[in-house]
């Protein structure tokens, strides 16, 4: 199965990208090869700022939240 998340660029309420997204949901969900897609929106928000350094060192505890969170779930990341 293969899990997409939607990002919206903005945190705004009236974003005009994240308008949209109700629209991208449907459209993935109506694939014509039939594959079943599971799809989640992550508001860009919620993201951690990123920090080159703070990656290489170790992460963020936001990042290894959500690796072991997809692990326990069996899922893992395509790089």
């Amino acid at each position: 199965m293969t899990k997409i998340v939607l990002v919206p660029e903005s945190i705004r309420r009236d974003s005009l990208n994240a308008s949209v997204l109700p629209t991208v949901r449907r459209l993935l969900a109506k694939r014509a090869d039939g594959e079943e897609c599971e799809i989640d929106t992550l508001p860009v928000g919620r993201l951690p700022l990123y920090g080159r350094d703070v990656e290489q060192a170790c992460g963020t505890d936001a990042v290894h939240a959500v690796q072991e969170a997809d692990m326990r779930r069996g899922h893992t990341l395509r790089q």
